[in-house]
């Protein structure tokens, strides 16, 4: 699946290299490079509509010449799930990358990235006591961890969207959810509980809209 990415990544950056016409001459790309800077602080935000929805700090810094470090940084605040009340975390996904094409209206990145994701969910149940003589209300909580690596592609969009960027992901991790209670246990998919299902390999996807300032 990560192969596959990979090819459909690189057959977009051929389709826009026809797309966007000429490439940059030496003084276009010095003059690009001196206005996004070496170092880019912004937010992310899209990551306020996602699953886990939160305040995203986005980051890159230039190492040298098509070699860049990004990092993103997020404090989640809530999940969407109707079974759990509230929730909250942090996420973080650092990457190195490669800019593999430079274009008037848009720039390329192409690297790797890795994902770590830490979260407590809050749920309270309902439980029949004593045959049901009376009910027992359980506060609980799911501590869940996600961490993983794989391929990243950005886009930077120079002209029309000045400081804006796309960023999507794809790669393979692990996950792992841990309930205080069982009687908290969320059972879906006809019996089968989230803790069973969701323990072991995880597909990882994302994508992001940054919005960032060059600083310095």
């Amino acid at each position: 699946m990560i192969l596959r990415f990979s090819i459909i990544v690189f057959s977009l950056c051929s389709h826009t290299l026809m797309v966007f016409g000429q490439e940059y001459t030496d003084s276009q790309t010095e003059e690009y490079e001196a206005v996004s800077g070496i170092y880019q602080l912004g937010i992310t935000p899209s990551a306020l509509f996602n699953k886990y929805p939160g305040i995203q700090i986005s980051q890159r810094l230039k190492v040298y010449k098509p070699i860049y470090i990004g990092l993103e940084s997020a404090v989640l605040f809530y999940m969407i799930d109707w079974d759990f009340e509230r929730a909250r975390g942090f996420r973080i996904r650092p990457s190195l990358q490669l800019k593999v094409y430079n274009r008037e209206k848009i720039t390329g990145h192409i690297g790797v990235f890795y994902n770590y994701r830490k979260t407590k969910a809050f749920r309270e149940v309902e439980t029949q006591r004593a045959n049901g003589n009376f009910i027992q209300i359980i506060d609980g909580h799911l501590d869940s961890k996600l961490s993983g690596w794989g391929l990243q592609f950005d886009l930077v969009f120079n002209e029309d969207l000045p400081n804006f960027s796309l960023s999507m992901g794809l790669g393979m991790g692990n996950i792992t959810n841990v309930y205080s209670n069982q009687d908290i246990v969320v059972n879906r998919f006809f019996g089968d509980n989230v803790n069973a299902i969701r323990n072991g390999e995880y597909i990882l996807f994302f994508y992001a809209l940054h919005y960032r300032l060059p600083l310095f």
